[in-house]
This record gives C-alpha cells, structure tokens and sequence, in this order.
C-alpha cells in the first residue's frame, strides 16, 4: 500500500507524532477524540539504503508514514521472479493491506465470499508483499491493532478514518490498473517520468519497466526513443 492523501498544512514537518496526526486528520475530517491515548502508538524508525521493512508472509500490522526517502513495493512470482508494484516517498504511507485485514479475508479476493465459512475476527492476516527502503529513509511507525482499537472504542471520526485511507487506496489501485489497461507502454512510461522523476538513477532500469509492465528488452527502447525525442527538442 502506498497512498497520499491532500496536502496537510505543515506536512514538511519531520516529527513523526506531527505528521502522522495530520495524516490521521486530514482522513478524519479534522481533530479526532483521544488523540493522547494514541500517541504511544507511533514511533519514528530510521533505516539504511536496501534495507526490508518487511517480508514476505510477515505477521506486521504497522503503517508507515514516509518522512523522509523512499520505499519500493515489491511481489514475487510463481517462478521467485521479483516484481515492483508499489512505491511511496515522503508525504506517503506503506503497509500490506494483506496484514491489516482480518486473517482468512485474503483467500476469497478470487472467491464468492457470500456463504463462506468464514467471519471477521480479531485476527489479521499475513503480508504478501515485501518493502524496502531505496535510499536512507525516516518513517513514523504505526501499530494498527492500536489504530483498530481506537476506531472500536471510539467510532466517528477514528472510523471515517480507516473507510478514506482504505478508500484512497482502492482509488490509487483503480488509477493504476486502468493506466495499465489503457495507456500505451510509452505513455506509463512518461507518466513515470512526470510522477517520479527523483526517482530516475535510482531505481534501476529492469525495475521501472517491472513497475509499468514492460520487459527490459522494451523499457530499454522506449527510454532510448524518450531521451532522443527530448534531445532533438532541445
């Protein structure tokens, strides 16, 4: 998962408790009851280039807000090959939808869950994704069991948060699938550019065209067609 919601006012500030508040309003609508109980659940978290947030098949019901550099999001295959499906710099959260939700959800997402044995519980899930940092990266730590047990206790506010940050994140997917569908590979390829142009020379090459579902044989082209047409206009 990586998600931005709008702008909050004083978002550059780098005080984990600060920005994760302001993400939390900005989904809530304004202040939320009982903030102080749940300050404690927040916790900044300094990490190296190439470091793993977390793995896959991971017990981690955290959310993590990017303070400062960058996270790359990151599926494996039947075959072990690695895939890049998500990325999230400062101003973003990450987190494995997978992990946050009730044990057992993820197993109907191909299935008719209408009859099924199943029933939300206490229990999450497992993650099935794996983050890792791309650069030095500051995040603010947030345990979402303490998130849950706000929105249990409190309701209003604390709810209407977790429905616009999930919200946001099936829109974000949305987006993105139907970029995949309907552009062109050199038209995702340009928006890459627009969207995350620090990111060039960081990410390597392979990666950007996993990201846009194009092989290496064909990110190498386009971005050789791309870099000449710009040439030219110059």
């Amino acid at each position: 998962m990586a998600v931005k919601p709008p702008h909050a006012k004083g978002s550059t500030e780098l005080d984990p408790l600060t920005v994760a508040r302001e993400f939390f309003e900005v989904f809530g609508g304004g202040p939320l009851p009982a903030w102080d109980e749940f300050a404690h659940a927040v916790s900044p978290e300094y990490y190296p280039a190439g470091k793993v947030i977390f793995d896959v098949d991971e017990e981690h019901p955290f959310v993590y807000v990017v303070l400062r550099g960058a996270v790359k999001i990151v599926a494996s295959d039947a075959a072990g090959s690695n895939h890049l499906v998500g990325l999230a710099r400062a101003g973003e959260l990450v987190a494995s939808i997978q992990a946050l939700a009730p044990a057992g959800l993820g197993h109907f997402v191909d299935q008719d869950l209408l009859g099924a044995s199943w029933s939300a519980g206490a229990a999450r899930g497992t993650t099935d994704t794996k983050a890792v940092t791309l650069m030095q990266t500051l995040v603010g730590r947030v345990d979402f069991r303490d998130v849950h047990s706000m929105m249990t206790q409190h309701g209003g506010a604390w709810a209407v948060v977790v429905f616009n940050a999930v919200a946001h994140y099936a829109m974000v997917e949305e987006h993105r699938a139907r970029q995949l569908l309907m552009l062109t590979a050199e038209d995702r390829y340009r928006h890459f550019l627009r969207r995350y142009p620090d990111l060039l020379g960081v990410l390597p090459q392979k990666d950007i065209g996993s990201y846009i579902g194009v092989t290496p044989v064909g990110i190498s082209r386009i971005a050789a067609r791309v870099r000449e047409e710009a040439r030219r206009g110059s």
